[in-house]
């Protein structure tokens, strides 16, 4: 039947048949032609598959004939074609973000740019792409030498460059704010063959920059990840390996790759002979060819097939080679790369922080990720798959409230606005008062993306939040400054507390043993006062009397202000309770006092007040940051010089001071900012010049539970010791060490780790740990909180330690340390570590 069936070309599709003709006559001719060839056939009943043929001329019953070997490839074509339109669709969606992204190589020239910052600079990606930063697009001498000099470090350094504030002036003339953020893009080796830059507009759009950095990551994770395994070899072991190449031979790390033997144990037994005369070809400089396909075997003993790319390399100064594994396992393979794309991109668009909106070519919903659910609550039940954009339109501006010819005329526009994609955004006002964007980008394969941004705020602001930013920006930078120094701190007090006991009984010695001690405690004091104003220091709130506290601090104050500074208390009767950290208050009183006094050189009166307070919504509204309710007021007044509008202004700034070099670090006002807002309250200067100054603080009403005291200060006397072990935690190295040292000097079992991972497998791998001591802030995306919660699972019961140079969210909730959570906070000596470990060990 198959040979009554009509001729071959009847089975090839129309459009291939010519180029069929074309390549048998070329074979019966002799000329060079491919040895495979790929087409598209039809089966007999007209279904369409696509083939992969051989053909070589040969004898057949005496006469020429033409010997064709056909494989079926049809699934891996449509999984190529599935690749293809995940790639299309990741680059149309970071083209729709509204950030900046580009990338460069080493030579600076750009290798990536998005349509925002094509369109920003009103430039082609042709004459961007493949051109210097400093050529295109066009920029302002002072903007090329900053790019160039932030490149040179992320270059120089490999290491991100985060947060660097910039300015350029786009086509149109508008000159534009921008944060930017840049990454290293690592080769195979782990050199820094380019880098990621992405730009976040930050002049009207500062309440998305959690977001935007979010994205920013998510963006990184997707252009730096490797589908293709890589290695080096010496001797045939394994020095290096990619995740791609430990995932494909199901190695669990490196560590266990080394463990497990030479490249020539995962080699099928049918291909071990070829591939050590292939390898040692290689290694000895004869010919043998860049690539080299082969039978592998994983770890669990499933095989696989793979195309192998070689070439000699220098690693560590020495002969090496790089091996590149290509998976060629057939269709399987292909299907599941494919599905293991398509997830990926999924997940990132259900992460996205922002609404991602997809609309297929009717303009019928496609998909809808979590956040554009969550963005738009309004549009409810509408928002379904294949729901009509009109229907969920109409149904967000009924729920608005929208009627008649009001709602029919707003329908009109917005679909108008949604169908001409002619870039600008369609805004919406939801039924809560929170306004929406929406982006909208048509898709190259049919249909349109959308990406929903909540804008509310930049519809709230005024001068009042400006400065409310100006001032969060300030604390982010002091914060991040402190956490670093602390670390610092850590180290320089710790070793100094070693030199001391190493060299007691030296007099000299002692005293500059002591002298660095000192140091490093004023030290430790600035960054306190920094952390404060931060809003990042670890409170440990009480139920207060702020008549209690006043009288408790009034002889303090009045040794600390003179004889020549009268003071008057005045205590309200009745007065309200409030909840916050009793240390912090006593301080923040007294660098108001201290304040007053050096306001009134010559002397003065101070007074000293509390009282009930209720700020209304009135006065709410005129102060951004403030929430209407009772408050308890402590109000400070001096007779001093007072305050221009201009220093009042600044007056909370931190490192401002108004004093001469060496008078005041400008950080006392800072401070008790930083520590009021914290607690939830409110802090108003009043003063005129000539006048006197009162600041007024305001602290929340507390009508909740009674709050247990703070724990009594650690003993005097020896330290407490101990044998038991402790698994210690930390990135900095550094700070790493002096914690091991500090922990063997009390007589503890002490291992010592890098990060989360390495911790877990250390437990993994310990007979017993009885307290893991952690940072809380660590690279590699587990924290010190994740890496509790998951010590805990493999040791029930496990004592737990955080160390911290600042309190970040993943211990605290609402500013405050989560119940049973033991902190030793940044820096800290010998004596604190001891006892607080003590009794965390002994409770």
């Amino acid at each position: 039947e198959l040979v009554h069936s009509g001729s071959l070309l009847d089975r090839v599709a129309p459009h291939e048949r010519q180029r069929l003709r074309d390549y048998i006559q070329a074979r019966r001719e002799s000329r060079p032609v491919p040895a495979s060839y790929e087409m598209e056939c039809l089966r007999r009943d007209g279904s369409q598959i696509w083939v992969m043929a051989f053909a070589r001329i040969v004898e057949w019953y005496g006469k020429p004939a033409t010997q064709v070997t056909f494989f079926d490839i049809t699934e891996r074509k449509r999984a190529e074609q599935a690749l293809d339109a995940s790639r299309r669709m990741l680059q149309t969606v970071i083209d729709t973000l509204p950030h900046h992204v580009v990338a460069k190589d080493r030579e600076g020239r750009y290798t990536l740019a998005n349509r925002a910052f094509l369109e920003h600079y009103a430039a082609r990606r042709e004459d961007v792409v493949g051109q210097r930063a400093s050529e295109s697009p066009p920029l302002d001498a002072a903007s090329r030498r900053l790019i160039a000099e932030h490149d040179r470090i992320v270059f120089e350094t490999a290491r991100p460059l985060l947060s660097q504030e910039t300015q350029s002036v786009s086509a149109a003339g508008h000159l534009s704010h921008f944060k930017v953020h840049k990454f290293p893009l690592l080769d195979s080796e782990g050199r820094v063959s380019g880098l990621v830059g992405v730009a976040e507009d930050v002049t009207a759009e500062r309440g998305l920059q959690a977001a935007r950095l979010e994205s920013e990551q998510r963006f990184r994770n997707l252009v730096e990840g490797s589908l293709q395994g890589m290695a080096i070899l010496q001797d045939n072991r394994i020095v290096f390996g990619n995740s791609a190449y430990l995932r494909g031979f199901g190695f669990e790390d490196l560590a266990a790759a080394q463990r497990a033997g030479t490249i020539l144990d995962f080699v099928a037994p049918q291909d071990r002979e070829r591939i050590h005369r292939y390898m040692t070809a290689r290694r000895g400089g004869s010919p043998a060819p860049d690539s080299y396909e082969l039978n592998l075997l994983r770890v669990d003993g499933t095989g696989f097939t793979a195309l192998l790319l070689a070439k000699t390399v220098q690693w560590d100064g020495k002969p090496a080679t790089q091996l590149t594994f290509i998976d060629i396992t057939a269709e399987a393979t292909a299907r599941r790369a494919a599905a293991l794309a398509h997830a990926r991109l999924a997940d990132a668009i259900e992460s996205f922080p922002g609404g991602i909106v997809l609309y297929d070519e009717q303009d019928r919903l496609a998909l809808v990720n979590a956040s554009g659910r969550n963005l738009w609550p309004d549009a409810g039940e509408a928002m379904v798959p294949g729901a009509p954009f009109r229907e969920i339109a109409r149904h967000a501006l009924v729920r608005e409230g929208l009627t008649g010819a009001a709602l029919e005329a707003r329908q009109q526009q917005l679909e108008q606005q949604h169908a001409s994609h002619d870039g600008r955004p369609l805004d919406l006002v939801l039924g809560d008062g929170r306004r929406l964007q929406i982006l909208h980008r048509p898709i190259p394969s049919g249909g349109m993306v959308a990406v929903i941004l909540d804008v509310t705020e930049t519809y709230r602001r005024n001068e009042d939040l400006r400065q409310i930013q100006k001032t969060e920006a300030l604390g982010q930078l002091t914060g991040g400054i402190a956490h670093d120094f602390n670390n610092l701190l850590t180290v320089i007090l710790g070793n100094a507390d070693l030199l001391e006991d190493m060299v007691r009984g030296n007099a000299p010695a002692t005293a500059s043993a002591r002298m660095i001690v000192q140091a490093a405690q004023q030290g430790s004091s600035l960054t306190q006062r920094l952390l404060a104003f931060a809003r990042k220091q670890s409170l440990q709130p009480v139920e207060l009397d702020l008549n209690k506290v006043v009288g408790g601090m009034g002889e303090l104050i009045r040794r600390t202000l003179g004889e020549h500074i009268e003071i008057e208390l005045i205590r309200g009767g009745g007065l309200w309770k409030t909840l916050a950290d009793p240390s912090q208050l006593d301080n923040a009183l007294l660098n108001l006092a201290v304040n007053a006094r050096d306001a009134m050189a010559d002397g003065g009166m101070l007074t000293i007040e509390t009282a009930n307070a209720w700020l209304d919504d009135a006065y709410a509204a005129a102060h951004a940051d403030v929430q209407a309710g009772q408050y308890v007021m402590l109000s400070v007044t001096d007779t001093g010089h007072g305050m221009s509008r201009e220093v009042i202004e600044r007056a909370f700034d931190p490192f401002f001071t108004t004093k001469g070099p060496g008078q005041g670090s400008g950080l006392g006002l800072s401070m008790v900012y930083g520590f009021v807002k914290q607690s939830g309250g409110h802090v108003k200067i009043y003063s005129e010049p000539g006048h006197g100054t009162a600041v007024k603080v305001y602290l929340p009403r507390y009508l909740g539970p009674a709050q247990p005291a703070q724990p009594p200060p650690a003993p005097e006397g020896p330290l407490p010791r101990g044998a038991e072990t402790i698994l210690v935690v930390e990135d900095d190295e550094l700070v790493r060490a002096n914690a091991v040292r500090q922990l063997q000097g009390l007589g503890y079992q002490v291992v010592a780790v890098e990060n989360g991972p390495l911790a877990l497998e250390a437990l993994e791998r310990l007979e017993r740990v009885h307290l893991l001591f952690t940072d809380v802030v660590m690279p590699g995306g587990m924290n010190g909180r994740q890496l509790a919660e998951e010590a805990q699972r493999v040791w029930p019961g496990l004592k737990v330690l955080f160390a911290s140079g600042y309190t970040p969210n993943a211990i605290v909730h609402h500013d405050r340390l989560e119940p049973g959570i033991h902190l030793v906070t940044k820096p800290y000596r010998q004596a604190d570590l001891a006892h607080k470990v003590r009794r965390v060990l002994d409770e």
